[in-house]
């Protein structure tokens, strides 16, 4: 929003400052062999929707609805097969939308560079911090998701994410709903860089949350899983350190002193997005030869298990360095349940 446009209220979002000014770098670990002194293996999620949740496919669909037709803007599907052969389109969160989620929030969370779209804000990134180029030097979340420099210094990282597919047999009420919002506008409409309220001094003064709160109601339809839906999705992750491991638990709202609801999708700033994970099994390769092969069917951990396992993995993340808790603990403020019950601001966004 300009900043000249005082009619319109502040987007609700916090703040939260980088978790270090400079970057913990390391070498990539590299895909050529699963080593048997890491990680390896999958997590289970089920992913419940505590506000509506869309992911816009940028496609829009003429719906029936208590007012007549009216043009809807569509979430992310794909096409599956059911028992029978028969083709049907089902509505998803896209695997690249939790992996950018996932993503935002370990650097957020950890000494990690920044990663900025344009090459206009890049001015007001913090020295130190500035994005990841060399593959023998990266950052906790860019050895975790990947890295795209110039040339052919790129990496694909350690961990993929499937896309999230509604669970009707967890929650039967659950589903896509038509919610009906505010217009968003952009924070910075006609500026070349970031606005002033960001910055201290030339510099950024650290990453925004949007905060989590009852859905505001306006005049644009969209389709989006109900809030109560629940949805199942499959991380996959190979040759991590355990601490590297716990810093992803601990993105995901695990750790044990700091529960905290992710937000994904459109409509942050109006309430959308908001989700809790739950992690419902871990499942870790057996030892590996050095020639890369899996060794057995490995050690899946049930949930009991899987929260011991978790305080040590994030125990470990800490001693590595790779985790701050100071940063964490201000994100399990921005993002705590309690937010849910905020009433949402009113008028245009």
């Amino acid at each position: 929003m300009p900043e000249n446009e005082g009619n319109l209220p502040e987007k609700p979002y916090q703040l939260v400052e980088f978790a270090a000014m400079q970057r913990k770098g390391a070498p990539a670990v590299g895909h050529q062999v699963l080593r048997a002194d890491t990680l390896t293996g999958y997590l289970d999620l089920v992913l419940l929707a505590r506000r509506p949740v869309q992911v816009a496919s940028g496609s829009f669909d003429v719906r029936e609805t208590e007012r007549g037709e009216q043009i809807v803007a569509v979430g992310s599907s794909r096409l599956r097969y059911d028992a029978a052969g028969a083709r049907r389109r089902e509505p998803v969160i896209p695997g690249s939308s939790l992996k950018g989620m996932l993503r935002s929030l370990v650097e957020t969370i950890s000494p990690s560079c920044v990663v900025t779209a344009s090459g206009a804000t890049r001015f007001a990134v913090p020295v130190g911090l500035t994005r990841c180029t060399d593959p023998q030097y990266l950052c906790p979340a860019c050895r975790l998701f990947g890295m795209s420099g110039a040339g052919r210094n790129n990496y694909y990282g350690q961990v993929r994410i499937e896309d999230a597919l509604l669970d009707s047999a967890l929650a039967p009420n659950g589903g896509t709903v038509l919610v009906r919002t505010p217009l968003l506008w952009t924070p910075a409409r006609g500026h070349g860089g970031l606005p002033g309220r960001y910055l201290r001094g030339p510099k950024a003064r650290g990453r925004k949350l949007y905060v989590h709160s009852k859905p505001a109601a306006g005049v644009d339809a969209r389709l989006a899983f109900g809030s109560g839906s629940a949805l199942r999705t499959r991380l996959y992750f190979e040759n991590l350190t355990p601490g590297e491991l716990g810093l992803i638990m601990a993105a995901l709202g695990q750790h044990p002193q700091y529960h905290f609801l992710p937000k994904v999708g459109g409509g942050k700033p109006l309430g959308m997005g908001s989700i809790e994970v739950f992690v419902r099994g871990v499942c870790l390769q057996g030892q590996v030869a050095q020639t890369g092969r899996q060794g057995g069917q490995g050690t899946r951990f049930g949930t009991v298990r899987v929260q011991e396992e978790v305080s040590r993995w994030v125990a470990s993340a800490t001693a590595e360095g790779i985790l701050v808790e100071k940063a964490l603990a201000d994100v399990a403020g921005v993002l705590a349940p309690s937010g849910l019950e905020r009433p949402p601001l009113e008028g245009m966004y």
